[in-house]
């Protein structure tokens, strides 16, 4: 693998992190300021970036995938995922997790959840890991 290579996988890996973030923050925008349930949000930003005609370094359907898991990040706790490095690291490790299970479980339902929710759940304890040392 060439730098060039690993250059353009590094900056995919930063689009999937960045659109975990920004699935989240566009889902806590929809939710209060149009006053809708959390599910209702999700929903809206799944149904929205199914449309969306991205393809710059990684796929449209990874990109739609993208914005609907990291809009369940919205069901998490609130009060962990009120501060921005919880929200980032929760991000960076969903972004890992859809990177390395892209070609496990085709076919199969929740995977986006499932990413979501172990990516979730690993801050939250480090979160916890934290607080005890």
């Amino acid at each position: 693998m060439n730098l060039n290579e690993s250059k353009v996988k590094f900056l995919r890996f930063v689009l999937l992190a960045f659109s975990y973030f920004i699935a989240f923050e566009l889902t806590l925008l929809i939710k209060s300021q149009m006053h809708l349930s959390t599910v209702e949000s999700i929903a809206l930003i799944g149904f929205t970036f199914s449309f969306f005609p991205f393809d710059f370094l990684i796929s449209k359907e990874d990109f739609s995938n993208i914005f609907y898991s990291g809009s369940f990040l919205t069901m998490a706790s609130a009060e962990i995922f009120s501060k921005l490095f919880w929200i980032i690291l929760c991000s960076l490790i969903a972004a890992l997790i859809y990177k390395k299970s892209r070609q496990l479980f085709i076919g199969f339902g929740g995977r986006l959840g499932s990413i979501t929710f172990t990516s979730s759940s690993i801050a939250l304890l480090i979160h916890f890991l934290k607080g005890l040392i």
